[in-house]
């Protein structure tokens, strides 16, 4: 509910503090007076976009807030889910400089436009002839039929399968069109790690069989090198063990005359001991070396194969190779878990149509038994409303897949004449009619769930009498039910009020303000006459709001 209005600096309004109560309130006004820039600063909250040119060009920005009362709303899921701080009154606002640039606040936090719109369609209901273009949604058409047979409980839960059937719809198509981008490349990449596979790499392998096949290439020039090495140590007749034998054998002679004999001795022992070592491993070594074609042509081979793996993916080493073969077996084995993952998805999507299908079933029945009590109401309120003849026909049929609200089509057909044609109800009603529909569907709802607050824009516009004071009898049972305000220029209309405020204006400083007040019983009788006899009041007139308005005293 809108419990208080604070407009600063918007249009004609300099300042405006104004506080609402809940039921049927009223405004009127002469023609000019605001009305309709009462409605543009709202249409600010509700989050419409903003024209600097709307601020008064004395002030710097103009300032719109309002505070609702939306403890039975039941709408702490929104401010959870968008992290803003939940207060049983909350406020809304919106600023605007005269340069143009706007900003909106929920409870003092600083959110943009779009979410202060969300928020503000579930507090306030701005109802113009615009909004009689909803009456040919499908979405609202559905929405009204399931308000009407409770259908809230069984369409949250369709929604929220449906969310997740686009969900996992779009991420089987991902997956598809990955496996498809993969398998145009398996039979290159499975040829490619084949080959690497097939290659038996072994980390550090490319260095030891390039050092081998160099020894065996060169194994005769390396067999006489050593043959000559172990030769001049310990080979021929006169080599460097002997000599140093002899030697050793003359210094211990004479090493009992000088000590440091003795540890040179020791010295010349130890190299003797090395080399001597170095002798036989040379000899090993020179055993071992052979030459041997064969293994030479198996090598060469090998290397030619690592050689041309290496060109091949442009890499220098092996390890390198081992990598590049490893990622191919991963994207081999991706190929196959793409495929596990969507054979487990398009199982899930199975079962998700199963449970979307019996949930839009269980709509589908339950909107089928509304739809003759629905019409009914909707003609009854019609009926009073000054259109006895009027028919409204609901049609269901199926659609061919899934959509948000099930899998239902509706239409609302209209015919203005009992027996006529039906035909859609965008097509054949007018304005007027429209409006009036439109405000039946409203008056129905408002007593199924809580509605936000509603303000009618002159819906009264072509009717009067009976029918006028009739209009008014609707909006006051609304209010009833839900926060209601109606802008008017019927008297019929406007004595139905709890409330009764008055747009005016005035000259101050030599400049034309607007400004809104609420009337007193006395200041009421006195604007309704001039509604019924115009400026000039007369006894009759005075009398007449009198009795117009005895009833709501």
């Amino acid at each position: 509910m809108l419990c208080h209005l604070s407009i600063q600096n918007y249009a004609l309004i300099e300042n405006v503090e104004i506080d609402f109560t809940s039921g049927l309130s009223i405004i009127t006004g002469e023609t000019g007076a605001g009305k309709s820039i009462l409605l543009g600063a709202l249409g600010l909250i509700a989050g419409q976009r903003a024209d600097y040119d709307v601020i008064k060009k004395t002030a710097n920005k103009c300032v719109v807030e309002a505070v609702f009362d939306i403890k039975n709303y039941g709408l702490l899921w929104f401010f959870e889910t968008n992290q803003l701080d939940f207060s049983d009154q909350t406020i809304l606002r919106r600023e605007i400089k005269n340069n143009g640039l706007s900003r909106a606040f929920i409870n003092d936090t600083p959110v943009n436009l779009s979410l202060l719109k969300e928020l503000a369609s579930h507090l306030i209901d701005i109802h113009s002839q615009h909004q009689n273009l909803l009456l040919s949604d499908t979405a609202f058409q559905l929405q009204v039929l399931d308000a009407f047979v409770s259908n809230n409980d069984l369409l949250s839960s369709f929604k929220a399968k449906f969310r997740a059937f686009k969900n996992l719809k779009l991420e089987i198509s991902q997956l598809i069109e990955k496996d498809k981008s993969a398998r145009a490349q398996q039979d290159f990449i499975k040829f490619q790690y084949e080959e690497l596979e097939q290659a038996n790499l072994v980390s550090g392998q490319l260095e030891t069989i390039e050092s081998e096949l160099s020894t065996l290439e060169n194994a005769e020039e390396i067999k006489l090198a050593l043959k000559h090495a172990t030769n001049g140590i310990g080979g021929g007749e006169t080599n460097i063990l002997q000599l140093l034998k002899s030697i050793k054998s003359q210094l211990m002679a004479v090493s009992k005359f000088n000590n440091d004999i003795t540890i040179q001795l020791e010295r010349i022992e130890s190299n003797w001991i090395e080399l001597n070592d170095i002798n036989n491993e040379l000899e090993e070594l020179e055993d071992q070396i052979l030459y041997e074609p064969q293994r030479i042509n198996e090598i060469a081979q090998r290397l030619n194969i690592l050689n041309h793996l290496l060109q091949k993916h442009h890499v220098k080493t092996d390890d390198e190779l081992i990598s590049i073969r490893d990622m191919f077996e991963s994207q081999l084995n991706s190929l196959a878990s793409i495929e596990e993952e969507l054979s487990i998805k398009e199982k899930m999507l199975e079962k998700l149509v199963v449970e979307l299908t019996d949930l839009s079933v269980k709509l589908n029945k339950k909107r089928l038994s509304g739809i003759d009590k629905l019409q009914q109401k909707i003609v009854e309120v019609l009926i009073l409303l000054g259109m006895p003849q009027s028919q409204i026909k609901i049609s269901i049929s199926p659609l061919s897949d899934f959509s948000e609200n099930g899998k239902d089509k509706i239409s609302f057909l209209f015919s203005a004449n009992k027996g006529g044609e039906f035909n859609d109800i965008a097509k054949v009603a007018s304005g007027g009619e429209m409006s009036r529909i439109m405000l039946s569907i409203k008056s129905i709802m408002c007593s199924l769930k809580s509605l936000p607050t509603i303000i009618f824009d002159e819906i009264d516009t072509g009717v009067s009498g009976e029918i006028a004071y009739k209009l008014g009898t609707i909006m006051e049972d609304m209010g009833k039910n839900m926060q209601v305000f109606t802008i008017t220029h019927l008297p019929q209309i406007a004595c139905r009020g709890n409330a009764h405020f008055e747009v005016y204006k005035y000259v101050a400083e030599n400049n034309t303000k607007s400004n809104l007040k609420l009337l007193n019983m006395e200041q009421r009788v006195s604007e309704i006459a001039k509604m019924l006899s115009g400026d000039k009041l007369t006894e009759a007139a005075l009398q007449n709001a009198k009795n117009l308005l005895m009833p709501n005293r």
